[in-house]
């Protein structure tokens, strides 16, 4: 009768942490409502621009987060300027974002108005 419980209870443990592992294997990211997500694994894209000129590609997850994170700083920045950054706290989570990412400390102003020299979306394998 142990061995049964044992069992069921390996079971029942390896069960909870493959549902636990699902639900935990992707990572978002949201500035001012752009919503942007990665994988914390390897995925398939099929997308011609990503793959450099190939139908699809695979995508390593530090690459996804990178351009998940350049994706959502760029919507973020077409909606602080819109707004004529008058909104302090999307203006800090630009600046939040980029100075964790790149390690530059710069304003939201500064960022979204020369994106592209400090994000660049990288090319997928």
């Amino acid at each position: 009768m142990e061995a049964r419980v044992i069992v069921a209870t390996a079971v029942l443990v390896l069960a909870v942490l493959f549902f636990v592992g699902g639900g935990i294997s992707e990572n978002c990211i949201d500035i001012g409502g752009c919503r942007q997500c990665w994988k914390t694994t390897q995925v398939v894209v099929n997308d011609a621009v990503l793959c450099s000129g190939n139908s699809s590609c695979l995508a390593q997850p530090r690459d996804q987060q990178n351009n998940a994170i350049v994706d959502a700083v760029f919507c973020a920045c077409n909606g602080a300027r819109a707004n004529g950054y008058s909104d302090a706290g999307v203006n800090s989570k630009i600046e939040d974002t980029v100075y964790a990412f790149t390690n530059f400390n710069l304003t939201a102003g500064q960022i979204c108005e020369q994106p592209s020299a400090f994000l660049a979306k990288v090319y997928y394998t």
